[in-house]
């Protein structure tokens, strides 16, 4: 198995994807993908989007299992649309290009 990614989502939202078994944030409608992490990179990007939430899971998703869905590693895209700066283009993040499938999931648990 390739290295795990992760994915943070509301209880809300993981009750609902399991419903339908896929995991399609409204990213995926606007930006193309879904937003994913690793685990070294998972605490600032719950310290940055999700500091309080007490609503959110961590997924730990197999790569291998993403079916369709194309994993591709890319900087980070600031919120406003400016360009990344040299330093930030080391850093990439695992993005999803099409729905998670539920069955990809391996792992849930609350984010501490």
């Amino acid at each position: 198995m390739s290295e795990p990614i992760l994915h943070l989502i509301s209880t809300d939202d993981w009750v609902a994807a399991q419903s339908s078994d896929q995991i399609a944030p409204e990213s995926l409608a606007t930006e193309g993908f879904v937003h994913c992490s690793t685990a070294a990179q998972i605490d600032g990007v719950v310290e940055r989007y999700y500091s309080g939430r007490t609503d959110m899971l961590v997924l730990t998703v197999d790569p291998d299992a993403l079916g369709a869905a194309e994993l591709k590693w890319e900087a980070p895209a600031h919120p406003d649309g400016t360009p990344n700066t040299t330093a930030e283009q080391y850093e990439r993040y695992p993005h999803v290009y099409g729905a998670i499938p539920v069955s990809a999931v391996i792992r849930q648990h609350p984010i501490t």
